[in-house]
Protein backbone atom coordinates (compact mmCIF):
# COMPACT_ATOMS: atom_id res chain seq x y z
CA UNK A 1 0.00 0.00 0.00
CA UNK A 2 1.64 3.37 -0.70
CA UNK A 3 4.16 1.89 -3.29
CA UNK A 4 4.37 2.67 -7.12
CA UNK A 5 6.21 1.29 -9.75
CA UNK A 6 6.32 1.41 -13.69
CA UNK A 7 6.78 -2.31 -13.57
CA UNK A 8 4.02 -4.72 -14.51
CA UNK A 9 4.45 -7.07 -11.34
CA UNK A 10 0.84 -8.99 -10.73
CA UNK A 11 1.03 -12.80 -11.40
CA UNK A 12 -1.57 -13.77 -14.12
CA UNK A 13 -1.88 -17.33 -12.36
CA UNK A 14 -3.83 -15.36 -9.54
CA UNK A 15 -6.82 -13.54 -8.71
CA UNK A 16 -7.01 -9.64 -8.14
CA UNK A 17 -6.62 -9.07 -4.75
CA UNK A 18 -9.64 -8.82 -2.97
CA UNK A 19 -12.03 -10.92 -5.91
CA UNK A 20 -13.33 -14.37 -5.46
CA UNK A 21 -12.66 -15.77 -8.70
CA UNK A 22 -16.13 -17.59 -10.07
CA UNK A 23 -18.89 -15.51 -8.74
CA UNK A 24 -19.03 -12.86 -11.47
CA UNK A 25 -19.40 -15.04 -14.23
CA UNK A 26 -23.52 -14.72 -14.20
CA UNK A 27 -24.29 -13.95 -10.49
CA UNK A 28 -25.77 -10.28 -11.08
CA UNK A 29 -24.53 -8.70 -7.64
CA UNK A 30 -23.59 -9.86 -4.44
CA UNK A 31 -26.91 -9.22 -1.78
CA UNK A 32 -25.28 -11.29 1.00
CA UNK A 33 -22.75 -12.94 3.22
CA UNK A 34 -22.20 -15.34 5.50
CA UNK A 35 -19.90 -18.31 7.30
CA UNK A 36 -20.67 -21.40 8.08
CA UNK A 37 -18.06 -24.68 8.94
CA UNK A 38 -15.11 -22.62 7.46
CA UNK A 39 -17.01 -21.40 4.09
CA UNK A 40 -17.67 -18.04 3.00
CA UNK A 41 -21.30 -18.06 1.60
CA UNK A 42 -22.43 -15.62 -0.85
CA UNK A 43 -26.15 -15.15 -2.24
CA UNK A 44 -26.83 -13.75 -5.37
CA UNK A 45 -28.94 -12.91 -7.81
CA UNK A 46 -28.50 -16.54 -9.63
CA UNK A 47 -28.21 -18.72 -6.41
CA UNK A 48 -25.98 -19.65 -3.65
CA UNK A 49 -22.25 -19.80 -4.08
CA UNK A 50 -19.14 -21.05 -1.45
CA UNK A 51 -16.19 -20.28 -0.90
CA UNK A 52 -13.11 -21.56 1.13
CA UNK A 53 -9.86 -20.52 2.16
CA UNK A 54 -7.79 -23.86 -0.06
CA UNK A 55 -10.60 -22.99 -2.95
CA UNK A 56 -9.22 -21.46 -5.81
CA UNK A 57 -12.41 -19.86 -6.61
CA UNK A 58 -16.31 -19.81 -5.34
CA UNK A 59 -18.81 -22.85 -6.97
CA UNK A 60 -22.38 -23.08 -7.00
CA UNK A 61 -23.68 -24.82 -4.10
CA UNK A 62 -26.30 -27.17 -6.13
CA UNK A 63 -28.18 -26.46 -8.85
CA UNK A 64 -30.32 -23.90 -7.99
CA UNK A 65 -30.19 -20.47 -9.43
CA UNK A 66 -32.62 -19.05 -7.04
CA UNK A 67 -32.59 -14.98 -6.34
CA UNK A 68 -31.47 -14.82 -2.63
CA UNK A 69 -32.25 -11.53 -1.67
CA UNK A 70 -31.70 -11.47 1.94
CA UNK A 71 -29.19 -13.80 3.41
CA UNK A 72 -28.07 -14.70 7.35
CA UNK A 73 -26.75 -17.44 8.81
CA UNK A 74 -27.42 -19.07 12.22
CA UNK A 75 -25.59 -21.48 13.06
CA UNK A 76 -26.72 -25.05 11.48
CA UNK A 77 -29.26 -22.59 9.49
CA UNK A 78 -29.05 -20.33 6.65
CA UNK A 79 -31.89 -17.78 6.39
CA UNK A 80 -32.97 -16.07 2.88
CA UNK A 81 -35.28 -14.83 1.24
CA UNK A 82 -35.92 -13.35 -2.54
CA UNK A 83 -37.80 -15.31 -5.35
CA UNK A 84 -37.73 -18.81 -6.78
CA UNK A 85 -34.96 -20.68 -9.55
CA UNK A 86 -36.98 -18.59 -12.85
CA UNK A 87 -36.43 -22.37 -14.53
CA UNK A 88 -37.63 -23.99 -11.68
CA UNK A 89 -39.98 -22.43 -9.57
CA UNK A 90 -42.06 -25.96 -8.15
CA UNK A 91 -45.13 -23.60 -8.00
CA UNK A 92 -43.58 -21.33 -5.43
CA UNK A 93 -44.47 -18.04 -5.50
CA UNK A 94 -42.69 -14.66 -6.84
CA UNK A 95 -42.04 -13.92 -3.52
CA UNK A 96 -40.72 -16.48 -1.10
CA UNK A 97 -40.72 -14.92 2.34
CA UNK A 98 -38.49 -16.65 4.64
CA UNK A 99 -36.88 -19.76 3.73
CA UNK A 100 -34.35 -22.22 5.42
CA UNK A 101 -31.69 -24.54 4.50
CA UNK A 102 -30.40 -27.27 7.09
CA UNK A 103 -27.88 -28.66 3.99
CA UNK A 104 -25.47 -26.02 3.34
CA UNK A 105 -28.06 -24.45 0.71
CA UNK A 106 -29.15 -27.14 -1.11
CA UNK A 107 -32.64 -27.51 -0.63
CA UNK A 108 -34.85 -24.69 0.76
CA UNK A 109 -37.83 -24.72 2.67
CA UNK A 110 -40.08 -22.27 3.85
CA UNK A 111 -40.00 -20.52 6.96
CA UNK A 112 -42.80 -17.78 6.88
CA UNK A 113 -44.54 -15.22 5.10
CA UNK A 114 -44.60 -17.20 1.51
CA UNK A 115 -45.77 -15.00 -0.92
CA UNK A 116 -46.00 -11.81 1.27
CA UNK A 117 -42.35 -10.54 2.03
CA UNK A 118 -39.10 -10.06 -0.03
CA UNK A 119 -36.70 -9.05 2.15
CA UNK A 120 -33.61 -7.26 0.66
CA UNK A 121 -31.98 -7.96 4.04
CA UNK A 122 -31.72 -9.96 7.04
CA UNK A 123 -29.60 -10.15 10.18
CA UNK A 124 -30.43 -12.78 12.87
CA UNK A 125 -28.73 -13.35 15.91
CA UNK A 126 -29.73 -15.98 18.73
CA UNK A 127 -33.77 -16.83 18.56
CA UNK A 128 -33.88 -12.86 16.62
CA UNK A 129 -34.03 -11.96 12.84
CA UNK A 130 -34.69 -8.87 11.01
CA UNK A 131 -35.83 -8.64 7.59
CA UNK A 132 -36.23 -5.13 5.08
CA UNK A 133 -39.38 -5.61 2.98
CA UNK A 134 -38.07 -3.31 0.58
CA UNK A 135 -41.76 -2.92 -1.08
CA UNK A 136 -43.52 -1.27 1.33
CA UNK A 137 -40.35 -0.42 2.59
CA UNK A 138 -40.84 -1.79 6.36
CA UNK A 139 -38.48 -3.38 8.94
CA UNK A 140 -39.69 -6.46 10.57
CA UNK A 141 -38.77 -8.48 13.63
CA UNK A 142 -38.81 -12.35 14.17
CA UNK A 143 -37.91 -13.42 18.12
CA UNK A 144 -38.52 -16.79 17.14
CA UNK A 145 -36.13 -17.87 15.29
CA UNK A 146 -38.64 -16.46 11.91
CA UNK A 147 -41.22 -18.30 12.76
CA UNK A 148 -43.81 -15.19 13.32
CA UNK A 149 -43.17 -11.37 12.79
CA UNK A 150 -43.82 -8.04 14.03
CA UNK A 151 -42.73 -4.79 12.22
CA UNK A 152 -40.43 -2.23 13.54
CA UNK A 153 -41.41 1.18 13.37
CA UNK A 154 -39.33 4.31 12.13
CA UNK A 155 -36.50 2.58 10.15
CA UNK A 156 -37.06 4.15 6.65
CA UNK A 157 -35.24 2.85 3.87
CA UNK A 158 -32.92 0.03 5.21
CA UNK A 159 -29.46 -0.81 3.12
CA UNK A 160 -27.76 -3.44 5.72
CA UNK A 161 -28.84 -5.08 9.10
CA UNK A 162 -26.68 -6.73 12.12
CA UNK A 163 -28.02 -8.00 14.87
CA UNK A 164 -26.41 -7.05 18.25
CA UNK A 165 -24.59 -10.77 19.24
CA UNK A 166 -25.31 -9.59 23.63
CA UNK A 167 -28.77 -8.57 23.24
CA UNK A 168 -30.14 -10.39 20.45
CA UNK A 169 -33.16 -7.74 20.33
CA UNK A 170 -31.56 -5.01 18.94
CA UNK A 171 -30.30 -4.13 15.81
CA UNK A 172 -28.25 -1.68 13.84
CA UNK A 173 -29.65 -0.37 10.59
CA UNK A 174 -27.82 1.16 7.93
CA UNK A 175 -29.61 4.23 6.21
CA UNK A 176 -29.30 7.12 3.49
CA UNK A 177 -29.51 9.36 6.65
CA UNK A 178 -27.17 7.42 8.51
CA UNK A 179 -27.04 4.22 11.24
CA UNK A 180 -30.25 3.68 13.49
CA UNK A 181 -30.87 1.52 16.37
CA UNK A 182 -33.63 -0.85 16.94
CA UNK A 183 -35.37 -1.39 19.96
Amino acid sequence: TGCASDENTANEDHAEPGLVQGVQDGAGHVHGLGFQQNQLLIATHSGLWRHADDDEQAERIGESRRDVMGFTTLSDRLLGSGHPDPMDRRGEPVNVGVIESTDGGINWTPVALSGEVDFHALAGAGKSIYGYDAAPGRLMRSTDTGRTWQEVTGAGTVISLAVSPKQHTRALASTPQGVRLTS
